[in-house]
């Protein structure tokens, strides 16, 4: 289920998949855990109502745009970040708002929240699914579960069993895959939903890009 998920891309909103990886609820269940009852919001819903949605989302961007220096700064952050993010091919080219289509897909709102860390401040980019309505067409099969020092020690005691002629060692090792989300895709029935609305700083604007990947959503 999981390799499917990785190679088919992942669902944003509507009937989410987990790759497997959740301890099952019958019927599934809304944000914040009310239950679904095996129901599921029609998406043409949200799909019919993109242009206003859109709108909302442009006059909220616009009427919160950095006033002071701090403000600015964190724009900035925000900007340099996206940036990378165009870099690496995780997002299309920059689109004026002017140029582009609001009935043709769902724009969210991409702003920067600081982070404490004993190096300094640490910037992250969150792009808003809350505002846009996107979260509230989700419904969820179950909750998330990950394998605990028990089940590798099991998986590794098969391994050598099995296999006792081909491991001659086995360990464990902590690692961090930095923005391990960013890798996975997202299915292509969903992709009207890939797209960010970001202040551009560095003209005083709204722009707008495609996102190719997941992205950490609020």
């Amino acid at each position: 289920m999981l390799t499917l998920c990785i190679a088919g891309g992942f669902r944003i909103t509507g009937r989410l998949s987990l790759g497997g990886l959740e301890k099952t609820v019958e019927g599934g269940f809304f944000r914040k855990g009310k239950l679904a009852h095996g129901q599921v919001p029609d998406l043409d819903d949200l799909w019919a109502d993109c242009e206003s949605r859109n709108r909302k989302t442009l006059e909220r961007i616009s009427s919160e745009r950095p006033q002071c220096e701090e403000d600015r700064d964190l724009s900035y952050r925000v900007f340099e970040k996206t940036m990378d993010d165009l870099k690496n091919g995780r997002i299309g080219e920059l689109i004026d708002v002017e140029d582009f289509d609001i009935s043709t897909g769902l724009l969210r709102h991409r702003f920067g929240v600081g982070e404490a860390r004993e190096a300094g401040w640490k910037v992250r980019c969150i792009d808003n699914y809350f505002a846009n309505g996107v979260n509230s067409y989700a419904v969820l099969p179950g909750h998330v579960f990950h394998d605990n020092l028990d089940h590798m020690l099991s998986v590794m005691t098969w391994l050598a069993k099995e296999y006792p002629d081909s491991l001659s060692s086995l360990g464990i090792i902590k690692t961090d895959f930095q923005s391990a989300f960013k890798t996975l895709g997202v299915v292509e029935c969903q992709r009207w939903l890939q797209w960010i609305a970001f202040w551009d700083p560095s003209v005083d604007r709204v722009k707008v890009a495609r996102t190719y990947s997941q992205t950490f959503g609020l």
